[in-house]
């Protein structure tokens, strides 16, 4: 129709503003539309449609790794709605919860409300994990360590000196394996020492001065840590 994607959300953004200016505004069109979006809407997806397979999750996933600079507070990357509960595995559906949560994506239930499993129930209201989410720094999670299929995520909470960091070791492939990173690479100084919260485990562990920490990850699966320390002055979250 030879329309500019730009001129006619922003026409249409504002009219809706007009009338209400409480509204959240979201641009779609099955990729990042590009930088303009970034202040026009409230959100934008970042890929084509969802589908109930990790495949998909893991390729939204994928898609959002770079897009991280363009989130911020009121403006973040759209991955789609939630498989949570449509057939994939409780490893899978609790990753895909926590990826989402972790990269500041809007959270919308794509499944039948009325007939979910305790399951289902527990990973869509898991308030620990949805906090990383509403979290008011709305960092978006980076990747901070790729080793062929095992990874390592990273987000500040609250302000990037805060201490506090969300990481999340995600493990794409078909077994289970090991995913180790060091405190200082998250922006953590690990000769202060730090304590640390496996959140979906719901488990507290010790202080620590260790360089090294180390979990076992199941197939397909993700372990969620909230790390609290004192961080290093100059870490990698406050370089765009």
């Amino acid at each position: 129709m030879g329309l500019d994607e730009q001129t006619q959300y922003t026409k249409i953004g504002n009219i809706i503003r007009e009338i209400n200016p409480d509204v959240v505004f979201n641009v779609c069109r099955w990729q990042f539309p590009g930088t303009w979006a970034t202040n026009l809407a409230d959100s934008w997806r970042i890929s084509g449609d969802i589908d109930n397979t990790f495949k998909s999750i893991l390729n939204i996933i994928e898609l959002n790794a770079d897009l991280w600079k363009y989130a911020s507070l009121g403006h973040v990357n759209d991955m789609d709605m939630l498989q949570v509960g449509r057939g994939m595995s409780y490893e899978e559906d609790k990753t895909h919860f926590s990826m989402w949560c972790m990269m500041n994506s809007p959270l919308l239930a794509g499944n039948d409300l009325r007939n979910m499993s305790e399951e289902t129930i527990g990973i869509l209201t898991f308030e620990e994990v949805i906090a990383l989410n509403q979290d008011p720094l709305v960092c978006q999670a980076r990747r901070l360590k790729k080793n062929s299929v095992l990874e390592v995520w990273a987000k500040p909470l609250i302000s990037t000196m805060s201490g506090k960091v969300a990481v999340a070791l995600l493990n794409r492939s078909e077994k289970t394996a090991t995913i180790s990173f060091n405190p200082d690479s998250i922006g953590i100084a690990a000769k202060k020492g730090y304590t640390m919260r496996d959140l979906w485990a719901k488990k507290d562990f010790t202080y620590s001065e260790n360089q090294k920490i180390s979990f076992e990850i199941p197939a397909h699966g993700v372990v969620i840590l909230k790390i609290v320390g004192t961080m290093k002055p100059h870490n990698v979250f406050q370089y765009k």
